[in-house]
């Protein structure tokens, strides 16, 4: 018998689609900028370091994610995204590469994510903007090269989003209930800061949805459960299974706690000798005018804040554009607006009501949705700069949504239409913006985007060169490309992981003199100190490899033990040192410490603070001044010896 030909059913069922090379082009890049030379890069960050080693030693400090070997300080810091790190550690071992390798592979997987949500509705051309851009976002380079969390956060919010966008599609409860339980996964990665899409995502799924009321509520209901019992989960289990009296603090207070959340919102990362992606200035750029210099420092760097200090914001209206971290994700933030605004009008639908969205209108609304919630915390909080990441994925997706739609707006409207001016705004107020983040670095560079970009724009407004309109267009756009490139280029060429330091400069570097007084009066004690939080203790540990006391966890103000144990330790000799930075509040503990121990001489263990030059940054103030020719910092950090006490 002869052999039929396949059916045309059975042809569609195997047609393989068409692989988009461009796009494949763009996860090339992604990785090559993610992962060159991080096996050479020297740092990570100590804290989570230090976490992932002693995860590796035990089942047990998997799961509670235990910072010391003697799971003291446990479940004060959300496990999912160090699992990940974890089981890398592992598998390879603890580097430096095998830290970050999580982070590398949940980052190329987001820019695929930003590409397959949005090129179903909007086309390949969109797709591959908004992947390019999210690329491009040096706070994404800077993050994917540190075993931070923002990153493994990223993927699963954005995949949540993925089976949202399904849900509406199928119009199945499954995918409703995945996308949610995807939130629930991201809860247990960055707390509350999970939370901040589910309202945008509540909305569209009750606008789009064409079920009766009663069915989108029972739909939203079932996977609201499913939220519920994934974000909890983790911090139940902890409170369940360990024993703790009415002074400590669980596990659940502390993941709604504002202390908490404020501290994974403004210190993302523990290292102490690296930076955010900065390129290095050229060595005959202009000054700032209104910048001062700290004479000690060398050219390349005399004009940038110190390393502790350019990544922190403080809570303005303007803290997204300010020059110190506006440079790390905003760079295409005004062409985000403006397309948003073109965007809202090019897909309005007048046939429509206006809770009738289309397709469009729902990817619209999602990332403005993403945007705003985000904009609005970042303003009312002091935060670093690595924290901007959150913003990458919904600059990056209305960038590449509505630079084609802006496009069209202009082509098709008068002088007499607003919507014509949008495009050369857009153009001229990012490159003005990218020039005022340049500014510092390369002076001649902002002056030609500041130039290019009012060219332009001029030019697309007076519409006389209609020939001349696509290369014009193509020279504002490529213009606005160049700085965020370069930023973003400079962590792979320096071979660095570019993660930034805590607000709370001490306790993210280790002293090499308090280290040796430690180790050669530790005597028979079984912790190396006693300290306020992890920071503080993860770059000792890691040094010595000796377990550390952080009595207030995590954010410093969490009780890992209670006064009574405490007590135990010290009488059984098990701790013989306190050190303190003096930046968290007090507790029993801490006072019943200086009320009843005796204080090492500074003298003993501190490395002799530098006087500060005339005139120089301050560490808490990077815009401030310091008046007077021999200022000294405030220095708040003392050791106490606890075998002093009776």
């Amino acid at each position: 018998m002869l052999a039929t030909s396949p059916s045309t059913t059975d042809t569609k069922r195997f047609h393989v689609p068409a692989i988009d090379f461009v796009f494949a082009l763009i996860l090339i890049l992604a990785l090559f900028l993610y992962s060159w030379q991080i096996g050479n890069a020297s740092t990570t960050n100590a804290y989570y370091t230090q976490l992932i080693t002693t995860m590796t030693k035990s089942w047990h400090a998997f799961w509670v994610a235990g910072f010391d070997p003697n799971n003291v300080s446990t479940g004060t810091q959300p496990p999912v995204a160090l699992w990940f790190m974890a089981i890398s550690a592992k598998c390879f071992g603890v580097h430096t590469w095998s830290l970050v390798l999580p982070s590398i592979g949940f980052g190329v997987g987001s820019v695929a994510l930003i590409y397959q949500l949005i090129m179903p509705t909007f086309g390949r051309v969109s797709g591959r903007l908004a992947a390019l851009a999210m690329t491009l976002t040096p706070v994404v380079v800077t993050n994917l090269r540190a075993n931070n969390l923002d990153t493994t956060l990223l993927f699963f919010l954005l995949l949540a989003c993925l089976l949202l966008e399904k849900a509406l599609a199928q119009d199945q409860l499954g995918w409703l209930i995945g996308s949610f339980a995807m939130i629930g996964i991201a809860f247990n990665i960055k707390l509350m800061q999970a939370f901040l899409i589910l309202p945008i995502m509540v909305i569209i799924y009750w606008l789009a949805t064409t079920t009766s009321w009663r069915q989108k509520l029972t739909h939203l209901s079932l996977a609201a459960v499913t939220l519920i019992a994934l974000s909890f989960v983790w911090p139940l289990s902890i409170d369940f299974t360990t024993t703790q009296t009415a002074t400590q603090t669980s596990a659940l207070q502390l993941a709604f706690s504002t202390n908490t959340n404020q501290s994974l919102l403004a210190q993302s990362s523990y290292t102490s000798d690296s930076s955010t992606a900065q390129p290095k200035q050229l060595a005959n750029s202009t000054t700032h005018p209104n910048r001062t210099t700290a004479t000690s420092m060398t050219r390349s760097t005399a004009n940038r804040p110190a390393p502790n200090q350019a990544t922190t914001t403080t809570a303005t209206t303007q803290s997204l554009v300010q020059a110190t971290v506006g440079s790390q994700g905003s760079w295409l933030l005004p062409f985000a607006i403006f397309g948003l605004f073109g965007g809202l009008s090019f897909f309005r639908d007048a046939k429509r009501k206006w809770w009738q969205l289309t397709n469009k209108q729902q990817q619209l609304l999602l990332w403005a949705g993403w945007l705003l919630p985000v904009y609005g915390l970042l303003m009312i909080n002091a935060f670093q700069a690595d924290t901007l990441v959150m913003l990458a994925p919904a600059i990056a997706a209305l960038f590449g949504i509505t630079l084609p739609v802006l496009i069209r707006l202009y082509h098709r409207s008068t002088l007499n239409n607003w919507q014509y001016y949008l495009l050369p705004l857009a153009i001229v107020t990012t490159t003005s913006l990218q020039a005022w983040y340049v500014y510092n670095y390369y002076a001649l560079l902002a002056w030609l985007l500041l130039a290019i970009g009012a060219v332009v724009s001029m030019v697309l407004i007076s519409g006389r060169q209609r020939r001349a309109i696509r290369w014009l267009i193509s020279i504002g756009l490529l213009t606005i490309a160049i700085a965020p490139a370069w930023w973003s280029l400079t962590p792979a060429l320096a071979a660095t992981t570019s993660t930034t330091h805590t607000t709370v400069a001490s306790s993210a570097t280790l002293d090499t003199k308090l280290l040796n007084y430690l180790t050669t009066n530790q005597r028979t004690a079984k912790y190396l100190m006693a300290t306020d939080q992890t920071a503080t203790a993860a770059p000792y540990m890691m040094k010595t490899g000796q377990p550390a006391i952080a009595l207030g966890g995590y954010s410093g103000t969490a009780t890992t033990l209670t006064l009574t144990q405490f007590k135990h330790l010290v009488a059984s000799g098990q701790v013989r040192f306190y050190y303190t930075t003096g930046n968290t509040s007090s507790t029993a503990i801490t006072r019943w410490i200086k009320a009843n121990a005796k204080k090492v001489a500074p003298s003993q263990y501190q490395t002799r603070p530098t006087l500060a030059k005339p005139n120089a940054v301050t560490a808490t103030n990077p815009t401030s001044t310091v008046a007077g020719p021999h200022h000294r910092p405030l220095n708040k950090t003392a050791l106490y010896d606890l075998s002093t006490i009776n």
